[in-house]
């Protein structure tokens, strides 16, 4: 019976081809948009955040109430400020723009990550699947150059060897020391394969060139949403 049912229908389809086509077509475009769909929700609602407890981690934004600019970046004496007045949170950490060109290890790549903190993995609970995040004086002027990269850079490049951890590679010319491979958290919230410290000199930034992303950390954000900005008027 069902074999019979089943040439039945391809009969049918085959004597009208133009319905054939839209059945066919909108079937595709329903599996597609419910992928789509699902796709989001599980990241966002299902799959919990790679992070220890991103309840806790709220995203700071500035705003321009006089330029009707409801949402933008930071500047990086804007963040020290932050930092140094803060009486509230567990910390603050921020996220800049990075792109790299790897030379030295096998064929020319451009990669791209991010410039960070080094208290941005403390803040977001996590720790390098192997080796170590930065440490604080390596985000000063005139520091030695070190690095993190992904575990897929890790594995493409080094063959997910250990001895990755003390590797030098050339990233815009430079010298770096590879001291950690990173875990899914960090790639998760900046993208990218390699992450170098945000070097900070206060002497030569412009407090209105908003370059960079910061993160707070500290109570349960829950009741208001963890994902909520916290806006701060600039003039």
């Amino acid at each position: 019976m069902l074999l019979g049912d089943l040439r039945y229908a391809v009969r049918t389809l085959r004597r009208s081809p133009i319905f054939t086509t839209a059945t066919v077509l909108t079937m595709a475009l329903t599996i597609g948009a419910n992928t789509a769909i699902f796709s989001v929700v599980n990241a966002v609602l299902i799959r919990p955040l790679p992070f220890a407890s991103p309840e806790r981690l709220m995203q700071v934004a500035e705003k321009n109430d006089k330029l009707n600019i409801s949402n933008f970046s930071a500047s990086v004496l804007n963040y020290l400020s932050w930092k140094e007045q803060n009486q509230s949170f567990q910390g603050l950490a921020a996220i800049g723009g990075g792109a790299y060109t790897l030379t030295g290890r096998g064929d020319s790549e451009q990669i791209n990550g991010a410039t960070i903190s080094p208290s941005l993995l403390p803040i977001l609970g996590i720790q390098p699947v192997l080796g170590r995040g930065f440490r604080e004086a390596e985000d000063l002027p005139g520091a030695a150059p070190v690095a993190l990269i992904s575990q897929a850079l890790w594995r493409r490049r080094f063959a997910g060897e250990h001895s990755a951890i003390g590797a030098h590679i050339t990233l815009n010319g430079v010298d770096h020391t590879v001291v950690g491979i990173a875990s899914d958290g960090l790639p998760f919230l900046t993208t990218g394969d390699i992450w170098t410290p945000m070097t900070v000199d206060p002497g030569h930034e412009i407090r209105l060139n908003h370059v960079i992303i910061p993160l707070l950390a500290g109570r349960d954000f829950t009741e208001h949403g963890a994902r909520a900005a916290l806006r701060v008027s600039t003039r």
